[in-house]
């Protein structure tokens, strides 16, 4: 049987981080390893100096090469919100018999080549959602209809070229060559939305200098938005207020955060202390809780903006840089209302989130390529054409299919993605 790797990494304003994993037809992705390195010119989650960018970005693949004892050359750039766009398209057509692969690519290819692209933009992804025939709906695209009337919605990405050409000089001299890029925040879907699909829902994902934030309907993207606020915010106000260096405040976020509250609330210790540096115990419970109160108010207040707020059915918080504080769940239910839902890395049996977004990069693309017609494995020189085979189609084999007016039913022996990304992570973590 047919294997390759697939390889994402992450570049984030902290950390980069690479992941691979083994894909092969009619298998769960094997995850090999990961890797997680200091970033380095990294701003707000933009390329700001190309040289020091470089280095790390070849450290983490070095080291994770380390790992799994593998040379890598095609790797998938996971991307923020930030430089991104989203248009959904539909596609409608008679078929009069069976959905094949053949017709699913087709017809994106046609949806890409019709989509409106300024000139400083080029579509950086594309894929499909769900597709309908007659009056039988699928979200699980490796499923066979057959009928009559065929519509497809499909999602397309598009992305400023100056920073795709960023992403694409990281590579220059080096053996290594992108094969495509995904949206972070997008693969994280198939994670954190394990059962719950339908209804409105947001994912926010807090990381060192951004919040990103997406909105999905019946799990499809509606809306994309950031905000420039994140962990460094809390960093860089206990370095300030504290007299610390930003190192220390650091140090002292990641050691007394999960605990503060408690911390705060005993009456015996007045400082807390690390590495024979010390701040006021009540000082920095109200810095943290400050600034993470402005981070959830702001995201709340975003969300009052767009025509989804009062049809939310959850938003789902994931990162280290908020929910590792002790009362996150508090807080966040006090400014966002019970709907808030906090995933933390115990929920997964890790030890930090840091790999989150590769891994799930890493899972997005094995089971897009996993649906392309048996020609998927030959070799195809033109890149463009390449990337189209193997990464514009999402399958979306881990969403449950839920009766909706057409009855569709459920897909039996599903257990869940976030049970199968428990058991391919325990080996790593």
């Amino acid at each position: 049987m047919q294997e390759f790797l697939v390889t994402a990494i992450d570049i984030g304003t902290q950390k980069i981080s690479a992941s691979c994993g083994l894909s092969s037809m009619g298998k769960e992705v094997d995850i090999l390893g990961s890797s997680c390195v200091y970033s380095k010119g990294v701003e707000k989650g933009k390329i700001a100096d190309m040289e020091k960018c470089k280095e790390a970005f070849l450290e983490a693949l070095d080291n994770l090469e380390k790992e799994i004892d593998r040379e890598i050359k095609d790797i998938y750039i996971g991307l923020p919100s930030t430089d991104v766009k989203i248009q959904e398209s539909n596609f409608e057509d008679d078929i009069n018999g069976i959905v094949s692969p053949k017709i699913l690519n087709d017809a994106l290819k046609y949806i890409r080549e019709n989509t409106f692209v300024n000139d400083d933009e080029e579509i950086c992804d594309a894929f499909i959602n769900y597709y309908k025939v007659d009056d039988k709906l699928s979200l699980n695209l490796a499923e066979t209809l057959e009928g009559d009337k065929l519509l497809i919605n499909a999602t397309v990405v598009t992305c400023k070229k100056d920073v795709i050409k960023k992403y694409m000089d990281l590579c220059i001299g080096t053996r290594y060559n992108i094969k495509g890029f995904i949206v972070n925040i997008m693969s994280l879907k198939k994670i954190f939305f394990f059962r719950d699909k339908l209804g409105e829902r947001v994912m926010v994902e807090s990381g060192a200098a951004l919040t990103e934030v997406a909105i999905f309907k019946d799990g499809v993207a509606k809306e994309l938005f950031s905000i420039p606020l994140g962990g460094n915010n809390i960093t860089s106000d206990l370095s300030i207020c504290g007299g610390l260096s930003n190192e220390e405040a650091e140090k002292m976020k990641c050691k007394y955060s999960s605990n503060y509250e408690t911390l705060y609330s005993e009456k015996d210790e007045k400082e807390l202390t690390l590495d024979g540096k010390g701040i006021h115990k009540e000082l920095f419970y109200k810095v943290c809780e400050a600034r993470i109160e402005e981070i959830l108010n702001y995201v709340n207040n975003e969300l009052k903006n767009t025509g989804h707020f009062d049809n939310l059915c959850s938003i789902i918080l994931c990162s280290d840089s908020l929910t590792n504080f002790e009362n996150i769940n508090k807080l966040s239910k006090k400014i966002m209302n019970d709907r808030v839902r906090i995933f933390t890395k115990n929920d997964f049996g890790m030890q930090n989130f840091s790999n989150i977004n590769s891994l799930a990069i890493v899972k997005e693309v094995h089971d897009r390529v996993e649906l392309i017609c048996e020609d998927f494995t030959k070799d195809v020189k033109d890149k463009t054409l390449r990337f189209e085979k193997i990464s514009d189609i999402n399958r979306n084999e881990e969403c449950d299919i839920v009766e909706k007016e057409n009855h569709v039913k459920k897909k039996k022996n599903n257990k869940g993605i976030r049970g199968k990304l428990r058991s391919l992570l325990e080996d790593i973590f």
